[in-house]
This record gives C-alpha cells, sequence and structure tokens, in this order.
C-alpha cells in the first residue's frame, strides 16, 4: 500500500499478455480514489511504473 498519493485505483486483472521479456496486464478497475487535483505546474507530476523503476511524468515526457 502506498501513503500520501493523490489517487489510487484497486484493479482486478482480466488477461495477460506475453510480449516479448514483458508482460501486458489488462485490468479492470474496482474501485478508485482522488485525493485532489493535479497542478502540473507545481513539479510533482504524475509517476508511472516501468522498466522496473518509478518515473515522473512532465513536459519532457509528452509525444
Amino acid at each position: 500500500m502506498y501513503h500520501d498519493v493523490r489517487a489510487w485505483v484497486r484493479c482486478a486483472v482480466i488477461d495477460r499478455l506475453n510480449a516479448g521479456s514483458s508482460t501486458i496486464f489488462a485490468a479492470q478497475a474496482l474501485e478508485s480514489h482522488i485525493e485532489r487535483d493535479v497542478d502540473v505546474s507545481d513539479g510533482e507530476g504524475a509517476l508511472v511504473y516501468h522498466d522496473r523503476t518509478w518515473h515522473r511524468l512532465g513536459d519532457h515526457s509528452r509525444i
């Protein structure tokens, strides 16, 4: 469990797909909570878990 987070989603895994050395999970959201809106100008953008580490999203990650 993560504490002091702005938002969370509890999911049920409905399928798994092997993709090379990775696994992609398809999940159904069961419950969620958002503590407050995110202000991207505050330097505390969203976090994403990728390649076994956490990354902060921001202007540098936009496509």
